[in-house]
């Protein structure tokens, strides 16, 4: 799976400013419109009580993204004006938006079974910050999975932009266990440069199992530059970390 991008909405091209009749002005051209909205998922999206096993894959580039502006149009043709005002071309719409799993996106009750796998430099893409706890730059997942297994895989070079999890961002209520995994090179905005567990408005419990991974050069602006866990009961065995 190479640059796959699930973005929100496209705003729409702005009409050209009208030309003028004989010795007057043109008229402006119109400001495109503003591409707002959400990418869930940019490779694949698992819906409620979806069970897909993923094995033996490759995912490189992906993103969630955020909406895209139209484009401004262009000012018509007419007499060029000695002095203000004059006709102009219109401004390019504006992007907003937040990214939700750069890979995979699992809704509630969904079963993540990820064995042998590498997701490289995959990302979350947001401008509206972590207000609706968006991240996950490889994976995201929803409260209340029926279980995540993560095995065998490498994650390497995963952001997320404006929010948390640079690679694995996994809410409340869930049971995860990661093995024989490594994780580096990702980057959050926010928290948890590697992996972050928990969730904001949810304080049900989190269980984070790791055995035998190795979470090296991550980085996250504000907590916990390799895990950031709340409301998380962790267990690490026989795990490396370092220089995050």
């Amino acid at each position: 799976f190479i640059d796959n991008i699930a973005r929100g909405g496209i705003g729409g091209d702005a009409g050209d400013g009208g030309n003028a009749a004989t010795g007057k002005t043109a008229g402006d051209g119109g400001n495109g419109g503003t591409g707002s909205g959400n990418g869930y998922g940019g490779s694949i999206y698992l819906s409620e009580r979806a069970y897909a096993k993923v094995i033996g894959c490759s995912f490189t580039g992906g993103s969630a993204s955020i909406g895209v502006g139209g484009l401004g149009g262009v000012q018509g043709q007419g007499q060029v004006p000695t002095q203000a005002p004059f006709p102009y071309d219109g401004s390019n719409g504006g992007s907003s938006g937040s990214g939700f799993g750069g890979v995979l996106y699992y809704e509630e009750e969904s079963i993540a079974d990820i064995n042998n796998c590498s997701f490289i430099d995959n990302a979350a893409i947001a401008s509206t910050g972590d207000v609706f706890g968006s991240g996950g730059g490889a994976i995201f997942f929803e409260p209340n999975c029926a279980d995540i297994r993560i095995i065998n895989s490498n994650l390497a070079g995963n952001r997320a932009t404006a929010g948390s999890g640079g690679a694995i961002l996994v809410n409340a209520k869930n049971n995860i266990t990661i093995d024989n995994c490594f994780i580096g090179g990702s980057f959050a905005n926010v928290s948890g440069g590697a992996i972050y567990s928990g969730s904001k408005t949810d304080a049900n419990e989190i269980v984070l199992n790791l055995n035998k991974c190795v979470l090296t050069g991550n980085r996250a602006n504000e907590s916990g530059g390799a895990i950031f866990a709340k409301n998380t009961k962790a267990s690490l065995v026989d795990c490396y970390i370092n220089r995050n």
